[in-house]
């Protein structure tokens, strides 16, 4: 899929995201690495992947990020920090199941 279409927002929620540790049961090959910075980090990492022809983001990890507060004139105020967030996009290459 080509970075200047539009995304297929049907196909790109279909992306599986499987966090680290745990691996689909289905064969695939690596695509390769996707990341975000973005709040909704599924959501951005299922998009990066669909941009690239994934049906899947295995190694799913959210770095851990510090929250932070500011004392401004007598008020504090929250700091909203992105945290980076990645993972590994795949495809299948077995066919889908003809029931699904």
């Amino acid at each position: 899929m080509a970075k200047d279409q539009p995304l297929d927002r049907r196909r790109c929620s279909m992306v599986e995201v499987f966090p680290a540790g745990l691996r689909p049961s289905r064969p695939y090959r690596v695509l390769g690495p996707v990341s975000t910075d973005e709040n909704n980090a599924e959501q951005a990492l299922r998009e990066s992947a669909c941009r690239i022809g994934a049906d899947a983001v295995i190694d799913f990890a959210r770095e851990t990020g510090i929250s932070q507060s500011q004392s401004v004139g007598g008020s504090s105020a929250a700091i909203e920090a992105r945290v980076p967030s990645s993972g590994t996009a795949i495809a299948y290459t077995d066919l889908p199941d003809a029931g699904s």
